[in-house]
């Protein structure tokens, strides 16, 4: 398992196209095409008015923005995800792919993206963990929206810290 990142990790190539992966609270910034999977709010609500030195409102590469909530999964069908590969094969460079912390939603993309478009083979939640950071996937809800979306099961389970958050929120919610 790889220790968790911080900024921006190259994982693979789509075509001509550099996957990055990270999250803006780790150091990520942009490169390249920017897919934005921070519930829909623009990365400098994030981090501050400035990525490495300008303003999100004026990144001139393509910036595509997903709603997806932190720990969930967006409601998107797996034709979506074909359609994004696309993109990301007509956009030769760089792209990044990151949300606030890099790990559940970024994972889950990464995840996705990977298996669909061939760069990742076998079990994709595993290679995920190994290669980018052992942190990534942090649901059972992201495990099955994986699973769902590439028709392939992976072994992995939900990373511990989930179930100790569980318990503990449980804990507050039900406390007497």
């Amino acid at each position: 398992m790889k220790n968790c990142h911080e900024g921006m990790i190259p994982l693979f190539e789509i075509g001509a196209t550099r996957i990055w992966a990270g999250g803006s609270m780790r150091g990520g910034y942009p490169i390249g095409l920017l897919i934005n999977l921070s519930s829909n709010k623009p990365l400098v609500e994030v981090r501050g008015d400035v990525i490495e030195g300008e303003k999100l409102s004026s990144y001139t590469n393509p910036l595509i923005n997903i709603d997806w909530e932190d720990f969930g999964v967006p409601n998107l069908p797996k034709a979506f995800w074909h359609s994004l590969i696309e993109v990301i094969r007509a956009n030769p460079g760089d792209a990044s792919v990151m949300c606030a912390g890099g790990h559940g939603r970024t994972g889950t993309a990464i995840a996705i993206i990977g298996s669909l478009s061939g760069a990742i083979k076998g079990d994709h939640v595993k290679w995920v963990r190994k290669n980018y950071c052992e942190k990534a996937v942090e649901s059972i809800k992201q495990i099955h929206y994986i699973n769902a979306i590439t028709g392939v099961r992976t072994k992995e389970r939900k990373r511990e810290t989930e179930s100790t958050v569980d318990a503990f929120t449980q804990q507050m919610l039900f406390k007497k």
